[in-house]
Order: C-alpha cells, then structure tokens, then sequence
C-alpha cells in the first residue's frame, strides 16, 4: 500500500478526496490527532497483531475483491463470506475443507505443527490448509495436488501429472479438473489404465476389469494389480456342434472334427449365385440340403459364419457389374430345417469389402458403392453389425472428411490380431489413383482407427492371416499379387513377426509353390496356414 499524504478536515474529506483523486485510489487513512489524510491502493489485505495493524478505509467492493492472507486469523479462510479467496497452503485458520483452495484440506492443528507458525495472530490449536495428497492419505485417479508418486498410493500403480495436461486427463473424462481452480503448475494423481484408455495383457495399473480391454479382468498377481485373460470357455459359448479354445482377449469356436462341412455360396454364374452346396469332410455332397438365398450373391459379396450362422451381405446385384445392393442375409445352420432371413441392410450399397467376425461381431471394411448408371465408388467407410441388436453401425474414425487413399480402397485384406485386440487393414486397389496401395491401417475392435502400422513390402491385393511360429511369437503372412506402381510383378507370399521392434521387418518365402495371384489364406489353427489362390 502506497499512500500520498496531505492535510484534510475530516475522515469524510479524507474519503472523499480518494474518490476524486486522479491517481488510482482505493484506500485511505485519516490521522485524527494529526487531520492528515493518507491516499493508496491496496492489491491485497493481510490480517495481523493488532500491534501491527491500523485502520484505514476500504472500498467495500474492493475489500471484497481483492487476495486475503490468512496468518491465524478466526473466520479469516471463510469462504461463506468472501467464496473467490480460499486460502492456500500454510493459510488459517480454517474451519472446513471448502475454506481451501482446490488439491488443499484443512488439517486439524496443522498451523503450528505442520509449517511451524508462531506470532501474528497464531495459536497452538488453529487449523491451516495442507496438502490433500500425501503418503498417508494417497489420493486417486484425478485428485490433487501432489507433488510425488507416492502420494498417489501404489507407485506401480498411479504417477503425478500436470493436472491440466489433457493427454492425461481428457476434459471429456474429467470436466471436474479444469473447473475447480487447479493451475498450470499442480499435479494430480493419473492411473495409466482407465476406461477410456483400457491396458492390454500384463497392464499392471488397472482397478477393475473395466480398466482392462474387452476379454481381459483386473486381477491380483505378486500383490500388483494386472489385466489378465478371461478364460470365455468356462461360460460355454460355444453351440454343441464346436470346441471352445481360449485366446487373449477373446476365444474361438472350432468345428468339431465330427462336424466339419464346405458350404458353397454364391458365383460369377447368376444361376449358381442362388445356389448353396453343402459336402461333408469327405469332400462328398451332403444329404441335407439347405435352401437357396433369396437373391443372387456374385463373388463380390460378403459371406462369413459365426458359429453355425452364416451371413451374407453386399455384392453385385444380378449379373450387373455396375451396380450394388446393401441387403443382408442370415441362415441359422443350427437348425434342423434352416431358412433365410432378412436381418438389418448395409449402411450403403457395397461390394468388394472386406469381411471378418470378430467377437460374435461382423465387420465390413472399406468396400465399392455402386448405384447403378453410374460410376462404383471406392469408400473408406466401414460398419460393425451386432447379430443381437439387429443393427449396422458405422465406426468411429471414419468419415467423409478422410481423403487418405489408402482409406479409400476395395478388396483389402482384412484380419484379426487377437492378442491385441485389433483389426488390420492391409492393401486393396484405389480406382482414382489407379493402383494398389500398400498401408496397414490398425482399428480398435470398437472401430476407433488408431494409426497407419507400417506397409506391406510393396503394394497388395490378396490373402493374409496371423499365425504363430516354433518360438510361438505372432506372425502375419500375405500372398497375392504384389504390383509396383507402373508395372505388374509376380505374386509372392511373405512374412513378418509382429513384434514392436520389427516393424516393415518382412521376409518372402521363395518357394515356387506359392506364387499364387488372387490368393486366399486359409487358417487351420494357431500355427499353420494353407495359401490358395490362381496360377
């Protein structure tokens, strides 16, 4: 406080003259032995010993508005009476938590015993606001402030950050922190594995499984929390006619070996295309027949089984190369006279997308939409459609705002990485650009892209599947035609292990036995894979 002294009459003249004085004023202080009237501007209060103190005149509005520090004074943190000046650390005395700034409690005769205040206006018994977060009271996912890992309990478990970092805490997960006061320099306790940023296998800072992603539970292992595989065969998902096996994640229904059949679907031929064919292991035809489709499937369409369910959906319509339909099938093979049913159609007209089930749900990546009378278009849409709902619903992180080729593609390769709970996007044709691409694009199984994974060694159209190898390390394998981007080159298989580190990392198998075009690769069990296709 800076005052200009003068003479003056009265306290009322003395006031009066902060009024209309040209420099800022906001305070004044009249010497009634002296009629001298001192002029200043205060930018904060401070209570203390009435020794040190005087009294002077304040702006009842800016006695309100500006800081107060609190050295011992009673009521002096209430925020009942001034609710935009809590007091911070090491301020009282306080009465209740709400009287703190945000991240501060008021600690119970913490003045003088936590930071050793003495004088002023300080008594043994007053209450000052102290740290909420501290070794013996750890705070959890989103509380501050702290200063140290372990004031968030588990070190292996919680860490310390900015608490206004929104790549640790989203302001859609936690609104609370960016409306409560916190500044640019407190901390808050973060837990790395959350909802909505889920820990894959081995995830050691999980709560609850929902921490975890889909598959996976939050349990206790060498007294550190972990995400762990769920074993789904426990339940029996599984139909009568398949053998459950436990994968990461999720876990996979296999035809009894008494079981196994071929169904033949669809074709070229428009005849053919209405006609399914059943035979048995033997490669002989089945007694048991089963109606034909409502429509013709050509072999742009989309056919996949789930358990003893098959669906098929999309293609061309008739023998009509130009145009695409969005209508979706489904035969319960489960059944003892199965009939076609018309189950939910396709967002859009599609043809020539690719078709994977993933968790009992059914994935239709990229694709052509046609229309008729004119031109098919290559899209980077992509739907998920969920059998129990009846429903399509379009995935996240795709949109019409995407102009990336390689989203927009047909024919690409579609698989699932099960240990990671992933989708993978591989290759395709790009009519604008007029040639393959060869990005891997990641999804999340709830459809969020997560990045472009690396490339195939050049650009691709074929078959693809993860397999595991002797030292039981994941591999991905593609074969197919492998063109450059002027010229046709021969068809190839190759192979990566699907580790962090190799990344782009392929090898080609050189054997002339699988220079197959058009390829197919079809997955018997973890460790093998058979490649087929046209010479």
């Amino acid at each position: 406080m800076e005052f200009e002294t003068g003479d003056c009459g009265t306290m009322f003249a003395c006031a009066a003259r902060c009024i209309l004085s040209p420099t800022p004023c906001n305070s004044a202080f009249f010497d009634e032995t002296a009629y001298s009237c001192s002029l200043g501007n205060i930018t904060y209060l401070e209570n203390a010993a009435e020794e040190d103190s005087i009294d002077i005149l304040v702006d009842f509005d800016v006695a309100h508005a500006v800081d107060l520090k609190c050295r011992g004074g009673l009521d002096c943190c209430n925020t009942q009476y001034r609710p935009d000046f809590p007091c911070e650390w090491g301020e009282g005395d306080c009465d209740r938590d709400a009287d703190c700034r945000v991240g501060t409690v008021c600690k119970e005769n913490s003045c003088m015993t936590l930071f050793g205040h003495t004088g002023y206006l300080w008594d043994d018994g007053d209450d000052c606001c102290a740290p909420k977060c501290t070794e013996e009271t750890p705070c959890t996912t989103g509380e501050g402030t702290c200063n140290y890992d372990s004031e968030c309990g588990n070190a292996t478990t919680f860490t310390c950050k900015p608490c206004l970092d929104e790549e640790y805490f989203p302001k859609a997960q936690f609104p609370d922190i960016y409306e409560t006061g916190y500044s640019d320099t407190d901390k808050c306790c973060y837990r790395a594995c959350m909802p909505h940023t889920p820990c894959s296998l081995n995830g050691s800072a999980c709560i609850s499984s929902e921490d975890c992603i889909a598959g996976l539970k939050c349990q206790i292992l060498n007294d550190i929390p972990q995400c762990q595989d769920v074993d789904e065969c426990e339940d029996s998902p599984c139909s009568s006619s398949y053998d459950c096996v436990n994968i990461v994640g999720s876990y996979r229904c296999v035809l009894k070996e008494d079981m196994h059949s071929i169904v033949l679907l669809g074709g070229v031929d428009q005849e053919t295309g209405h006609d399914v064919q059943v035979y048995n292991s033997d490669y002989q035809p089945c007694e048991h027949s089963i109606p034909h489709p409502p429509r013709y499937f050509s072999w742009e369409s989309g056919v996949i089984t789930v358990n003893d369910v098959l669906y098929a959906c999309g293609g061309s319509v008739s023998s009509s190369y130009g145009k695409a339909h969005a209508e979706c099938y489904s035969l319960d093979l489960s059944m003892e006279e199965p009939q076609w049913k018309r189950i939910a159609d396709m967002y859009v007209n599609k043809k020539k997308f690719g078709f994977i089930a993933v968790q009992n749900q059914l994935y239709a990546m990229n694709g052509q939409t046609c229309n008729g009378g004119s031109p098919c278009f290559d899209h980077g849409f992509s739907h998920k459609y969920d059998p129990a709902s009846d429903t399509w619903t379009q995935l996240e992180g795709y949109s019409s705002s995407y102009q990336l080729y390689h989203f927009e593609v047909y024919n690409p390769c579609v698989v699932y990485d099960d240990s990671y709970n992933k989708i993978l996007v591989i290759g395709g044709y790009h009519s604008y650009y007029g040639k393959y691409v060869n990005h891997i694009s990641q999804f999340y199984v709830s459809g969020q892209y997560i990045n472009g994974w690396g490339n195939t060694p050049r650009p691709f159209w074929g078959g693809c599947a993860i397999v595991r190898n002797s030292k039981n390390t994941r591999v991905l394998i593609i074969s197919g035609w492998f063109e450059s981007y002027s010229s046709y080159s021969s068809s190839h298989t190759y192979t990566m292990e699907l580790t962090s580190s190799s990344q782009n990392s392929w090898s080609q198998i050189t054997s002339s036995a699988v220079y197959l075009g058009n390829a197919n690769i079809l997955k018997f069990n973890l460790y093998e894979a058979t490649v087929i296709g046209e010479i």
